[in-house]
């Protein structure tokens, strides 16, 4: 039972450092280099990296790195090789250490050593003490100079302008077009409504619906006498209409639509039973309100 036990941890121990030796980076210069272009700067200065590898290395990454600010990036061929520069602001005195750099190439994995740089601070000169710490200073606004700044900002706005209100008149006027009232003839409210009537008569509606039927009669006249009278009359109750008809009406245009009103409401809703005499009487009453208040013709008054 012990053979085994130790058969079992010598395995797993084998299996751990070989996956150790495994992950372990190679440091081969021959594949992977890395210099700088000086070992001392000035804090303020450039750091100029360069990386060089074959081309068919892969996974190139590059470790953070504390002290120094990345600016930019160039690869450049050599032969074979690339070349990677990276330039750096360094923005920290003391011993700074280089990124190191990790990448693939034939299966293997390959990294750069070490490399460390110093920055310093510029050195102060005899007799001169650093200047005290500063507030910012605050600039007034000058317009010449916010125009000047901004002026291909404005340009385009201005040409973005110029395009979209062409656009929204043309558009406007497809959805808005003009109401030319002087090519439109009137509408002629009395030959509208006494065809409507006359339809009803053709059609006969009350024998199939005699509640449609004076639904109907109720609708059209109330439309006619609104637009004739100028009053209010369609969103109004049969009641309502009749107070302001009798200040605007004689008594037996008034007992007219009072009776065909009353008739409607009946049918509607008392569910009354009338019959086919009724609803003709009650249509000859609706045309002769029609005809009362028939407008007159311009030249009426003209004799």
């Amino acid at each position: 039972m012990m053979r085994r036990y130790i058969s079992f941890f010598t395995a797993l121990l084998f299996l751990l450092s070989a996956t150790g030796q495994n992950s372990q980076s190679a440091i081969d210069p021959s594949v992977l280099s890395a210099q700088t272009d000086s070992s001392h700067y000035l804090v303020g200065g450039i750091v100029e990296y360069t990386l060089e590898y074959p081309f068919a290395a892969t996974s190139f990454s590059l470790d953070t790195v504390h002290g120094l600010l990345q600016l930019e990036e160039r690869i450049d061929t050599v032969e074979n090789y690339l070349r990677h520069s990276i330039s750096f602001l360094v923005v920290d005195s003391g011993t700074l250490a280089m990124p190191k750099v990790t990448l693939d190439y034939t299966g293997d994995t390959y990294t750069t050593d070490s490399t460390a740089v110093s920055a310093h601070l510029i050195p102060l000169k005899e007799g001169k003490e650093r200047a005290a710490y500063r507030a910012l200073k605050s600039i007034d606004f000058n317009f010449s100079h916010w125009i000047s700044h901004y002026k291909f900002h404005l340009l385009g706005l201005l040409l973005v302008l110029a395009v979209a209100y062409p656009l929204f008149r043309l558009f406007s006027r497809k959805i808005n077009p003009k109401n030319d009232k002087e090519d439109l003839p009137e509408k002629d409210w009395f030959a509208d409504t006494m065809t409507a009537l006359a339809k009803l008569r053709e059609e006969q509606p009350w024998e199939i619906d005699a509640k449609g039927y004076y639904t109907s009669i109720a609708d059209i006249l109330r439309r006619y006498l609104s637009v004739q009278t100028g009053l209010p009359l369609s969103e109004q109750t049969t009641s309502e209409n009749l107070a302001k008809l009798r200040a605007r009406s004689t008594s037996e245009e008034v007992q007219r639509f009072e009776f065909i009103m009353t008739r409607a409401d009946f049918v509607k809703f008392a569910k009354g039973q009338t019959t086919v005499q009724e609803h003709l009487d009650c249509l000859q009453r609706a045309e002769q309100l029609v005809l009362d208040f028939k407008p007159k013709e311009k030249n009426d008054g003209l004799e």
